[in-house]
This record gives structure tokens, sequence and C-alpha cells, in this order.
């Protein structure tokens, strides 16, 4: 059971923070939260994404982050930019935990000029400042992207061909006395791997 409570408050920081911060122009917040379908606890993350004027000042310091409590830890520890992106998974004392992905407003108008949302955002995005009225043309969700959809045929005999080709490193290495190995392909690929392709 999410605490609604806590939520609200978390919320208002995020926003109040933004309003008095001129290098943040937009705010959204994605992912569970954010979806009427998903299902939420005490546990659920946020992920909020900041769009700025400038990385580098993100980038020269984490001290930002303080402004939502004690930190415990945080990943990654030193700064990585990623394709303009810098990501910060922060957990604080209170176990909050808060999942920043910061990039540049440009980021955010690319955004606005798809015709298609991408699945992150069609899973659904609620954005809680902007500033420049960046978010104006982005379509809503339709809080379909992780739908399981049923495979084609072609797709359905792939998968089926691959799982039995894959079956037989199983028994081989079971045979050699291989035990990575067999962990390997039993738990990673025909258990992990065919789950989320049939999907």
């Amino acid at each position: 059971m999410v605490d609604i409570n806590k939520e609200k408050e978390i919320l208002g920081q995020l926003i109040d923070w933004g309003k008095r911060n001129d290098e943040i122009r937009l705010i959204i917040l994605t992912s569970s939260r954010t979806n009427p379908n998903a299902v939420t606890d005490v546990f659920t993350d946020y992920d909020v994404e900041l769009f700025v004027k400038d990385l580098q000042p993100f980038l020269q310091s984490d001290k930002w982050m303080e402004e939502f409590g004690t930190i415990i830890t945080c990943v990654p520890l030193k700064a990585v930019e990623n394709n303009n992106w810098v990501t910060r998974l922060v957990l604080y004392e209170d176990g909050t935990k808060i999942d920043f992905q910061i990039s540049t407003i440009e980021s955010a108008k690319k955004l606005a000029n798809q015709q298609q949302l991408p699945p992150e955002y069609d899973n659904g995005y609620l954005v809680l400042l902007d500033k420049d009225n960046l978010t104006i043309n982005i379509k809503p969700p339709t809080y379909s992207a992780y739908f399981i959809k049923k495979p084609t045929e072609e797709e359905y005999i792939e998968i089926i061909n691959d799982f039995w080709w894959d079956t037989t490193y199983v028994a081989k290495s079971l045979w050699r006395d291989e035990l990575f190995f067999f962990k390997f392909m039993l738990d990673n690929v025909i258990r992990f791997y065919f789950f989320t392709k049939s999907n």
C-alpha cells in the first residue's frame, strides 16, 4: 500500500526545489507511480526526469541530491554522462528511493516532436513542473506499452526452435560436469531470456 501523504510530500519537495532552481526547466515523473494499472507499495521508487539548461552543474557535484534527505547510497558514485543523460539512483535514510535521470531541454523538445511515445512514457508519466511549456505537444500515455502481445507465427517458431536448441547445452554441460555453465544456460538463457523474449 502506498503512503499517499509521503508521496505528496516528496512530489511537493521536488516541485518546490525545481521552482527555486533556475537550471531546472522541466520535471517529469514516470514509471509505476504514474500508471493507474500498476501495483505499487511503500518500496516503489520515484522515477524522476529532470530537464535542465546545462548538465555541467549536475556533473560537477552531487550535492543537490541532499535536498531530499540523508543519503545512504548512490549509484553511480561518480558523475557519468551517457548519451546526454546523467543517472543518479539514490537511496535515502528514510527508505525513499529516487531514480534521477537528468538531460537537457533539447531532449524534452525531441520527445514533444515524436509521433509515437517511447514505451517508458507510454507506460505512464506525470508532468510535475514545466516552466517553458515544453510538454504541451507530448502525447498522453495509453498505459499499454508493456502489454503482452501475441507473437506472429514466425516469431513463435523462432522462439520454440531457439529454446529446444539451447536445451542441448544444458544436457551437455551436465554430462560434462560443467555446473556453472549448466546454471547459466538453465537460469539465465532458458528461464529468463526465453521468458522475456516471449512476452
